[in-house]
């Protein structure tokens, strides 16, 4: 296969296969290696072969993995990110207070390329911003009068012109957080289509933790690129 470039992600993790229309490949596990650009896949090793399968993301289940608290060493599939650097892991509020002193320098280069973004600035003018965790109805609500009142974390998907002069789009799985990123009005945003060129899928769209500020910005770290997802 040609055109192969590293891509962070799932590269290195354990999967499973799923919703393949081979159904003696669903089920079995393997280790992923290489993105592929142009086909949109991984290559996947799966245990027993030697081969390599080109797989979609949307076909490979990551198998749960133990975490490792970053103070105290405990362990479990389910645990809490700094929520300053999205990437650190702690078991309970003692282990982030006590951790704290230790985990600061490595936190603070690991947020290298963090932003803080307002969607209500950020992109075209007259640009509809959506947030809807903050109504209680549950429906989507433009922000750009409103304040946003809580704070919450989630993924969002960045997508890229064709063109670096373009817009970027930014929203979550549910498209309850949706906003744009233009050129003119956002300083970061070569950065982040380069981040996306280089380094997302097909060099097009990349996946990034974040956080939504209670005041309705968006903090983000366009250099910690999320293993890519179906929706």
């Amino acid at each position: 296969l040609k055109n192969l470039r590293v891509n962070r992600g799932l590269e290195g993790q354990r999967v499973v296969l799923k919703g393949l229309s081979k159904q003696d490949l669903n089920g079995r596990q393997g280790l992923v290696g290489i993105f592929h650009e142009e086909r949109g896949r991984w290559l996947v090793t799966l245990d027993g072969d030697s081969e390599s399968i080109a797989v979609k993301p949307a076909n490979l289940e990551e198998l749960q993995h133990l975490h490792a608290c970053t103070h105290c060493g405990a362990t479990a599939t389910k645990m809490s990110k700094c929520q300053k650097c999205f990437k650190s892991r702690f078991c309970s509020t003692a282990c982030v207070q006590q951790g704290w002193p230790a985990h600061k320098a490595e936190c603070q280069r690991s947020r290298e390329g963090q932003v803080t973004l307002d969607p209500r600035t950020c992109g075209p003018p007259d640009t509809p911003v959506f947030h809807s965790f903050s109504d209680p109805s549950g429906k989507r609500m433009d922000i750009s009068d409103n304040p946003v009142g809580k704070s919450k974390t989630t993924v969002l998907k960045i997508s890229t012109p064709v063109s670096k002069e373009g817009n970027l789009l930014v929203y979550n799985q549910k498209r309850d957080v949706y906003f744009m990123i233009a050129p003119q009005q956002c300083a970061q945003h070569g950065a982040i289509f380069q981040s996306i060129t280089d380094n997302g899928v097909i060099g097009r769209k990349g996946y990034f933790p974040a956080r939504i500020a209670r005041d309705g910005t968006v903090i983000i770290n366009y250099l910690q690129h999320l293993p890519p997802e179906s929706w």
